[in-house]
């Protein structure tokens, strides 16, 4: 089920034959994403092996903040157009751990995919800052569910990281998930067990009793309960049914108040 490792300090951190453990696991495609010198936002993706990795990794800056991703496709096609990073805009790019079960419409792409193509990019289209906002984190938390971790990069090399709390920190470096750092031997390459058909969004376990609000009649030029009063359902339809009218809302009406 894939696996990121983030480093902020740059390459010389990286375990390399943990990274050698995740590509046995993972091993329909690899990422990397660091920044340059010129503040631009360098991704490469590619279906080669151990060798054009490591070599790939050379080239990374000693003390650039770095994350590489291993791929272990479970939807949309087995290539290079589906192994991560994917470019959210034109100087930020993301990385997917996980299985988005409520993304599943397209054959040809994988569930990350579909969720840049449907969520992130018009949503940072349209508000380019909102990254790194907790309004924007606590919405994207939502859509994704617990399990699922999300790691954004920009060119200046400041990384956020969704559900960071589900990885952990070992040496310096931020792992998604720690059963890939295993010898393959140690666990059996097998996909999960999910009811892919049984998500269902997260709900809130309470609901605040004055909110009334309903997707087909919200109006985002009106004063209304502000984000913090909205169920957890409540956002993430608001949120998944028009991204660019969340955004709105978030950057206009309550961006600075979230904090």
């Amino acid at each position: 089920m894939c696996l990121i490792a983030y480093s902020p300090d740059g390459p010389g951190d990286y375990d390399m034959s943990l990274l050698k453990n995740a590509m046995d696991h993972n091993s329909d495609g690899y990422g990397i994403m660091y920044p340059t010198s010129r503040g631009r936002l360098k991704t490469i993706r590619s279906m080669g092996l151990w060798d054009t990795f490591e070599r790939d990794m050379l080239n990374v800056p000693a003390r650039a903040p770095v994350a590489v991703h291993f791929r272990y496709g479970t939807h949309g096609a087995i290539d290079e157009s589906m192994c991560h990073p994917f470019q959210i805009s034109q100087n930020v790019a993301m990385m997917h751990n996980g299985v988005l079960h409520h993304f599943e419409g397209d054959k040809l792409l994988s569930d990350t995919a579909e969720l840049c193509r449907d969520i992130l990019r018009p949503m940072l289209e349209y508000a380019p800052d909102i990254l790194g906002t907790s309004a924007f984190e606590r919405a994207l938390e939502i859509i994704i569910g617990d399990g699922n971790k999300l790691l954004f990069m920009d060119g200046g090399g400041d990384a956020t990281i969704i559900n960071e709390r589900d990885g952990t920190w070992q040496g310096g470096i931020w792992y998604s998930n720690t059963y890939s750092l295993t010898p393959l031997r140690a666990v059996p390459k097998i996909l999960p067990a999910y009811a892919m058909d049984d998500w269902e969004p997260p709900v809130a376990k309470l609901k605040p009793a004055d909110s009334t609000w309903e997707p087909a009649d919200y109006d985002y030029d009106s004063k209304w309960e502000a984000v913090h009063l909205m169920s957890e359902k409540e956002i993430y339809e608001l949120v998944y049914d028009d991204p660019e009218g969340a955004c709105e809302y978030i950057v206009n009406t309550r961006k600075d108040y979230l904090r």
